[in-house]
C-alpha cells in the first residue's frame, strides 16, 4: 500500500487550524508548510498561522504577507537568537557557555514536547485520527497512549513510521490487541527480527497471533521464551517443540 493510500481520508484543506498548529510545531520540513498553504489559500485563518509560525519558509511568507495585508516579515522574525562568542573565549568560559547553551537547548525541546502534548490534549477524537495519519515521531508517539483505540491504530498507518517504533511497540504490554495483531499482519515489519521476537514474547499478544512466528525465533531465545512465565502456556509448548527440534540429540 502507497503513502498516498495511506494518506486517503487526510485532507489538508479540512483539518481545523488544531491539527494544522500542531503540524507545523512539530515540522520543519518546507514540504509540509508548503502542503499546507497551497491545500488552504481560500482559508484566511490558515494563512494567519502560517503567518505567525517561526518555521514557515520565507517564500511562503512573501506571498502570505500581500494577501493578509500584512509586514513583509523574515522567517523566524521573533525569535531570540542563539549567542556567539564575538572574540576569543577562555577554555574554561567556553565550557561554561557551552553547557549553558546544552541545558537551554534541552528545556527548549522539554517546552516543545510539553505545548504539543497540551496542544494534542485539546483536540477531539477524530483531530487526533487525522493528525495520527500525518504527524512526526513526536507527535505519533503521544497518540500512541491515546485512549482512544481507533487513534492508535490510525497511528500504526502512518506512513512514516519506523521499524524502531515499531520493535518498541511490539514490546509494549499496555497497547491494545488490534494494535499487536496489526503488526502481525504486515510482512515488511515482521522481516525484522527484533519486531518478531518482540510481539511473539508481548504477554498481550493473543496466541493465535503469536504461534506462527514461534518457528521462527532463534535458539537462544527459545530457550527464554519456554521459560517465560509470562506468555501462554501454548507459546511456551510451541517454543519447547521448535527448541528440541534445534537441538541435537533431544
Amino acid at each position: 500500500m502507497s503513502d498516498e493510500q495511506l494518506l486517503i481520508g487526510f485532507d489538508l484543506s479540512t483539518a481545523s487550524i488544531g491539527v494544522l498548529e500542531v503540524l507545523c510545531d512539530e515540522s520543519a520540513d518546507e514540504s509540509l508548510f508548503n502542503d499546507i498553504y497551497r491545500a488552504n489559500i481560500a482559508r484566511p485563518e490558515v494563512l494567519k498561522l502560517l503567518y505567525d509560525h517561526y518555521e514557515t519558509p520565507q517564500v511562503l511568507l512573501d506571498e502570505i504577507a500581500p494577501v493578509l495585508q500584512l509586514p513583509m516579515k523574515k522567517q523566524g522574525e521573533g525569535r531570540p537568537a542563539p549567542k556567539k562568542a564575538e572574540t576569543e573565549e577562555p577554555k574554561e568560559e567556553r565550557q561554561v557557555r557551552e553547557k549553558k547553551e546544552e541545558e537551554q537547548e534541552q528545556e527548549a525541546r522539554l517546552m516543545k514536547s510539553e505545548n504539543l502534548l497540551t496542544k494534542i490534549a485539546k483536540l477531539s477524537t477524530g483531530e487526533k485520527v487525522q493528525l495520527a495519519m500525518k504527524g512526526g515521531k513526536e507527535v505519533r508517539s503521544i497518540l500512541l497512549k491515546d485512549t482512544s483505540k481507533e487513534v492508535v491504530k490510525k497511528v500504526m498507518e502512518n506512513p512514516k513510521m519506523t521499524d524502531s517504533e515499531v520493535d518498541l511497540i511490539s514490546r509494549n504490554r499496555q497497547v491494545p490487541e488490534d494494535v499487536l495483531r496489526m503488526i502481525a499482519k504486515k510482512k515488511e515489519w515482521m522481516k525484522n527480527y527484533s519486531i518478531m521476537l518482540g510481539l511473539v514474547t508481548n504477554p498481550k499478544t493473543p496466541p493465535g497471533v503469536a504461534m506462527p512466528f514461534v518457528k521462527n525465533v532463534k535458539k537462544k531465545d527459545l530457550a527464554m521464551l519456554e521459560k517465560n512465565k509470562n506468555i501462554s502456556q501454548a507459546v511456551r509448548a510451541a517454543a519447547k517443540k521448535f527448541l528440541s527440534a534445534k537441538t541435537p540429540g533431544s
